[in-house]
């Protein structure tokens, strides 16, 4: 090659190398290769030697795939993990008592546009995303005595709050954006309380602004959690046995009830060992809240499909409450400490709303379960709506017949709409007080049945009057108004003798209560609680009864009346066939009219009943047997010379009239004794 040709050559060559293109293609080469071979090993391996260098080799760290990018100021890891190196007895042996121990891993790791410019000139972090995936974190604390974990010393109380450690490490912080994809978290307690938090969702999710840290105050945007599931465990340890004599063996079923205390609870609780004082601790759930987090301001929070479990375990003993699936919306989020206790926002928003497609609670040591339906929730509108709610025992009638060993009350309590008009959300959260204006019960359905075919428990049980329950409630309530609408009553009584209970029912039962609280101001005399009710006895007389309680009275006084319309008689057949072994032939009532008080446990009044053409006829003791000459003999008697046939103006002058004379005894409850005062005082007028 000619020499002119070859400098040409070289000439090109030597532009060629030197053009922008190549060198900014050569920076890139090597700004990769430096990537790739130095820097990410070198931090990766830094980061690792600084956790286990900072956490005297208590943790491993494991990066395993780190990616730097200078071109758009990004992070990216996978397979990370910072796990322990030691048991978790050496673990606390060398942290001592209320320790964490922590582990924590994901599969990936994502920071996108950190603000390196900004942290350096502001002393601050801006970061614009944050993405992880398949995050696991798992927290065990322990709870044990010192002499557990260490001999002497102990973790010191950090007091230091989040705010003040963030303020510390980085004054201001800005983060756009967060998103957690399929996160599980788990806080365990051990001790002789042991405590379980498992948190599991699909997705976490922040919009722009996410949030922001400054001067000790939190600021956020919208946040959404997508089925989240919470379950919250509690095991309690069981307490020793009683000192000097065997466990309490006596076996048998015995029927729950909800206003039933056994009369040697006294007893049993002298008996038992004295506990250990526990530490008194008068923070408020709002002053545990702001301790941490002295200002927090977020505008919305959305949460769907969430489920969450509360199960607490004492020995033997477990309850257990589930909502199956609710979701949340927040508007106006604000928890700040200097506010005032009156400008506090209830449940710390501006407008909380919970849609909730149901709630279980199981009531420990006892047979009944609590199911809600759909609820709704909005403290906008200060309302609270259940469309279905349901007391009952979590057994057939049969295996509750066949378990039980003593003479108890199965209850049953279903309604198919509960709403709360003007309820006093901020109370609520703060005060723990119930203040609302107006409840309303559609289609109320209370069924009692009482099996008096087993024997009388050897301790007998002693009813709470409503006065009593509501003046032993701590919780502070007050409602003016509970509406009843559309309901059914029904009273099963079992005789000893009978092989079937026998109803008494009240139908289309429409009633209004006033006045139901526990503030001393509205329980006296002249302010009592009333129930306004109408219903139709056993589907055809009309009836009518007002109750007076007065909620603040030392011993039971209650005044009841009432009235009675047309019906036939042999409607109450199906009642008194089962009581009485009796049945109306025939018999026409006109009408039945009561008015009874109740003072310190003592009921007097007067009934009167205008009825004619009454007969009955006398059934066989067992309902299996047929009528014979017997009982045609004892019918004949009975219409002759004991049932008095009529009781009219235009047949008796005057008409008799009955007298209510009653002593109430401890296992009466309260709508035992007013039947049995107001059958007492009736039974005189007929002749039964």
């Amino acid at each position: 090659m000619p020499p002119p040709l070859l400098n040409r050559v070289i000439g090109w060559f030597i532009a060629l190398l030197f053009s922008p293109g190549i060198i900014f293609l050569m920076f890139f080469l090597a700004l990769n290769f430096f990537l790739t071979y130095y820097l990410n090993p070198t931090v990766k391996a830094q980061l690792e030697s600084f956790v286990e260098s900072t956490t005297d080799s208590l943790y491993v760290l494991d990066l395993g795939d780190l990616r730097i990018n200078t071109e758009d100021i990004s992070v990216e890891a996978r397979h990370i993990s910072l796990r322990p190196t030691l048991s978790p007895e050496a673990h606390f042996k060398r942290t001592g008592k209320n320790a964490l121990r922590v582990s924590v891993s994901a599969s990936r790791l994502r920071v996108l546009r950190v603000g390196v410019r900004d942290a350096l000139q502001r002393d601050g972090v801006k970061i614009g995303f944050i993405a992880i995936d398949s995050l696991r974190v798992e927290i065990l604390k322990d709870s044990l005595p010192a002499s557990a974990t260490m001999q002497s010393g102990g973790a010191a109380k950090d007091s230091v709050t989040l705010p003040m450690r963030l303020s510390a490490i980085v004054p201001q912080i800005a983060l756009d954006s967060v998103r957690l994809r399929d996160f599980d978290f788990r806080y365990t307690t051990r001790g002789d309380t042991s405590q379980t938090i498992e948190v599991s969702l699909k997705q976490f999710l922040t919009t722009r602004p996410s949030w922001s840290f400054e001067s000790g105050q939190i600021r956020g945007g919208f946040f959404s959690v997508k089925s989240p599931d919470v379950l919250l465990s509690t095991q309690i340890a069981a307490p020793p046995p009683p000192p000097g004599g065997k466990k309490n063996r006596r076996a048998g079923f015995k029927a729950a009830s909800p206003n039933r205390i056994p009369r040697n609870a006294t007893a049993t609780k002298r008996a038992a060992p004295n506990p250990p004082a526990a530490p008194a601790d008068s923070l408020t759930f709002f002053e545990r809240l702001t301790k941490r987090l002295p200002r927090v301001l977020f505008d919305s929070l959305r949460v769907s499909d969430a489920r969450v479990r509360l199960v607490t375990s004492e020995g033997e003993k477990r309850s257990e409450t589930v909502l199956p699936e609710f979701s949340i919306q927040m508007r106006g989020i604000e928890i700040d400490s200097l506010k005032k206790p009156a400008e506090r926002l209830p449940f710390f928003s501006k407008d909380f709303r919970l849609s909730l497609t149901g709630f279980i609670y199981r009531l420990p040591d006892s047979i009944y379960t609590l199911r809600l339906g759909p609820i709704s929730l909005s403290t906008a509108d200060s309302t609270l709506t259940i469309d279905s709610v349901r007391f009952s025992p979590e057994m057939t009638h049969q295996e509750f017949i066949r378990r039980q060993r003593y003479q108890g009350d199965r209850f049953k309590v279903n309604a198919k709409r509960l709403s709360i008009a003007a309820l006093d959300f901020r109370r609520l959260v703060y005060d723990e007080a119930i203040m609302a204006r107006t409840v309303r019960l559609d289609g109320l359905l209370l069924d009692i049945y009482s099996d008096k075919h087993p024997p009388l428990s050897p301790v007998p049980a002693v009813f709470v009057m409503p006065n009593d329950l509501i003046k032993s409630m701590q919780t502070a309530f007050r409602i003016d108004t509970i509406d009843i609408n559309d309901g059914f009553v029904r009273y099963s009584e079992r005789p000893p003798a009978a092989a079937a209970p026998s109803p008494l029912t009240f139908e289309r039962v429409n009633a209004t209560i006033t006045n139901v609280t526990n503030d001393k101001l509205l329980m006296t005399d002249r302010t009592p609680a009333v129930l306004d009710a109408t219903a139709l006895l056993m589907g055809a007389g009309r009836m009518k009864t007002v109750i007076e309680l007065p909620l603040l009275s030392r011993g039971f006084d209650v005044r009841y009346s009432g009235r009675v319309g047309e019906m036939k008689a042999a409607a109450l057949n199906a009642f008194l066939k089962g009581i009485a072994r009796v049945e109306f032939f025939k018999g026409d009532v006109e009408r039945i009219t009561f008015d009874v008080s109740v003072k310190n446990g003592f009921a007097s009044g007067r009934v009167g009943a205008i009825y004619r053409n009454l007969q009955v006829t006398v059934l066989p003791p067992h309902r299996k047997m047929q009528s014979g000459l017997r009982e045609g003999l004892m019918s004949f008697l009975a219409n002759q010379f004991k049932i008095k046939p009529h009781n009219a103006p235009e047949l008796d002058n005057p008409v008799r009239t009955g007298r209510v004379r009653m002593k109430k005894t401890k296992r009466h409850a309260f709508f035992q004794f007013l039947w049995l005062s107001l059958r007492g005082g009736l039974s005189p007028i007929v002749g039964i």
